[in-house]
């Protein structure tokens, strides 16, 4: 059973998790490892968007779940059409053609995510006195 406190950084842990699955394939040097940090990655993923769409449901008023919810599978519809174009683009401004390289980028960009997560998570002192 997790507890209380551990709850709200389910999804900041996740997201550390996905991050450090995508950053170690930057620096994996065969295939066997570039496997198991994929798996990793995809485990972290695999945590991160249940406990997102739990967050959003709680934090939404009831009356507009289904709104937040609705809002929030758009927005990655449409960051997953869009994500292989700015890739493109950063890749191109780098001049780094290789395909490691991307997932350094999106390695780091899952972790300046997890930090906003995590701060995100951490309980304001009016909430604390409750």
């Amino acid at each position: 059973m997790i507890s209380i406190g551990f709850k709200r950084f389910v999804v900041p842990f996740a997201m550390s998790v996905a991050a450090t699955g995508s950053l170690v394939i930057f620096f994996a040097s065969n295939i066997a490892m570039i496997g198991v940090v994929l798996t990793l990655a995809g485990i972290g993923l695999g945590w991160t968007m249940p406990g997102f769409y739990s967050r959003v449901s709680k934090l939404s008023p009831p009356a507009t779940v289904n709104l937040a919810l609705s809002l929030v599978v758009s927005s990655q519809g449409i960051g997953s059409f869009l994500q292989p174009y700015i890739l493109t683009g950063i890749l191109k401004l780098t001049h780094q053609y290789v395909g490691r390289f991307s997932y350094g980028i999106i390695g780091f960009g899952i972790l300046i995510i997890t930090f906003l997560a995590l701060f995100m998570s951490i309980p304001k002192h009016a909430e604390q006195a409750k």
